[in-house]
Order: structure tokens, then C-alpha cells, then sequence
């Protein structure tokens, strides 16, 4: 976790704080009206994007390798990211139509709080890696 958020310099702070705020009012409103179910699709969602950022940073972090390592990283990174999509949200969507939509909105709410954090720090002069 300490190399995906160094990628993402001080913004990193910023979009677990935002996140976790999000979270928070996610599940106030979930538990309000009875919906227990819909937590853990919710953090299902948060882990396939935690997952794709991953692969992301990963390969953002190893940018001075050579050609035959960057082919293969480009190969493989689609197939990770779809991949753990697929299943994260395929298996979800085993349970129900609402679950899925939470996940589905979990996974579209971390992926806008890390984007949007990283170009946020970059734009204003964040530390360089």
C-alpha cells in the first residue's frame, strides 16, 4: 500500500481521506435503510479498483526497464485489470442487481478519487518520482 501511495505523492493522502469520508456516508445510508449486503459489494468494488490502480502504479513506478519488459507489461496489464473486473464484478453480479450497481459505483468512485488525486498533485507541482 506504502508504494501505491508514494506514486501518488501527497495526493494519496488526500484520496484515502476523501475516500474514507465517502465511505462513511456510503455506509450510514446503506445500514439506514437495512442494506448489509450492499457493504461488502461495496468494498468488492473498492478492491477490483484498487486492483486495476495497482497495475497501473506498478508500471508507472518501473519505467526505466527494458524494451522486452515493457512489451510484456503492456500485454499483461489489460488482462489483469479486465480480468479481475470480470471476476470481481461477475461474482457480484451473482447476487443481485442492486449489489452490483454498488460495486459498479464503488469501483467508479476509487478510480475517480486516485485519478483525479494524481492529477491534482501533478498539476499543482507534487514531489517527483
Amino acid at each position: 500500500m506504502r508504494h501505491f501511495l508514494s506514486i501518488y505523492g501527497r495526493g494519496g493522502r488526500y484520496m484515502l481521506r476523501l475516500l474514507a469520508i465517502c465511505t462513511l456516508v456510503a455506509l450510514i445510508s446503506l445500514v439506514s435503510q437495512g442494506e448489509f449486503l450492499l457493504v461488502g459489494a461495496l468494498f468488492a468494488g473498492y478492491f477490483a479498483a484498487f486492483i486495476c490502480c495497482w497495475s497501473l502504479t506498478n508500471r508507472m513506478s518501473n519505467a526505466n526497464f527494458d524494451m522486452r519488459k515493457a512489451t510484456r507489461q503492456i500485454v499483461r496489464g489489460p488482462f489483469i485489470r479486465m480480468g479481475s473486473l470480470l471476476v470481481i464484478l461477475g461474482g457480484i453480479a451473482q447476487l443481485s442487481a442492486p449489489a452490483l450497481f454498488t460495486a459498479a459505483a464503488g469501483y467508479f468512485l476509487f478510480l475517480f478519487l486516485a485519478f483525479g488525486c494524481l492529477l491534482a498533485d501533478r498539476y499543482h507541482g507534487g514531489e517527483k518520482n
